[in-house]
């Protein structure tokens, strides 16, 4: 009878949950089923969390009334109170778990899904080139640029905080802004570029790091992504400090007085005319890179 309380995925009464064939295939297939019933989980999530609030409001209320009255009634008001906050706050976490979920799955998908060859565009320098392929991959860049060409700057020199100058070979960037009547602020975009004639080693990785985290202390835009692109035709290898590096650490800057995550990523350009990414990162639809 379990099958009639799922909204959406049915199960067939003869399958086994311990059966399959290919496990990495079968784990792709339930994150697939999962995605599937997010829509219904954010509603549930919603209206529960709604109803708590409600009870939260009206239990609050009692203990206001009960207040001096029956001490009895008033600590039971006062534990159903703190349990309700405890539910609240469980739900919200049980709400953010599923909506990196949710981003996660799409982006592992996407990749999955994606063309395993990506051909270098023509373009005056690799720079330009790789910047052409990213307006095409993300729609929402090309738009962005198109509508304010000034964003996109093929190469640029950035000064730091610290007063040093630093040379990017391709940089996109989007002012911080408040919004009107608001404490809300924007935090802005960049995109940083840095070609390297051959692989970087992991000293040049720092340094590149260090780079953008002094620009970004004065302008104060959030970064998304840094590029470390490698023109060396032929086939490249990246030494296994740095391969780790790119792909196991998480790249945490300041921007504007939080901490934003960056992604790090060494993209090579091979000699048959097509790019190799290491870490490959997915488009995300309607955000900048």
């Amino acid at each position: 009878m379990l099958e009639k309380v799922r909204p959406k995925v049915k199960v067939p009464k003869d399958q086994h949950i311990q059966a399959m064939e290919n496990p990495i295939a079968a784990i792709f297939d339930l994150a697939d089923e999962m995605a599937e019933q997010l829509p219904f989980i954010r509603r549930m999530i919603m209206f529960s969390g709604l109803f708590i609030t409600v009870w939260l409001a009206v239990n609050f209320a009692l203990i206001l009334v009960m207040l001096g009255t029956n001490f009895i009634i008033f600590m039971v008001l006062v534990a159903f109170f703190i349990i309700g906050s405890l539910g609240l706050y469980l739900m919200y976490t049980l709400h953010q778990f599923f909506e990196y979920f949710g981003r996660r799955q799409h982006a592992i998908r996407t990749i999955r899904d994606a063309e395993e060859l990506v051909f270098i565009p023509k373009g005056k320098s690799s720079a330009e080139s790789y910047i052409k392929h990213l307006r095409k991959e993300s729609k929402t860049l090309d738009n962005f640029v198109a509508v304010d060409p000034h964003a996109l700057h093929v190469p640029v020199i950035l000064m730091g905080a610290s007063g040093v100058s630093y040379q990017f070979d391709a940089y996109v960037q989007r002012q911080v802004t408040r919004h009107a009547g608001l404490f809300l602020k924007d935090a802005g975009y960049a995109f940083f570029v840095k070609v390297f004639k051959r692989p970087p080693t992991l000293m040049e990785m720092q340094a590149l790091e260090r780079a953008v985290q002094d620009v970004t202390t004065r302008t104060g835009q959030a970064p998304s992504r840094i590029v470390a692109l490698v023109e060396t035709p032929g086939e490249v290898t990246l030494d296994d400090d740095v391969y780790s590096h790119v792909t196991d650490q998480k790249l945490v800057l300041y921007a504007s007085g939080r901490k934003v995550a960056v992604n790090l990523q060494v993209v090579a350009t091979d000699e048959d005319g097509t790019y190799d990414f290491v870490p490959k990162i997915a488009v995300v639809p309607d955000e900048l890179p």
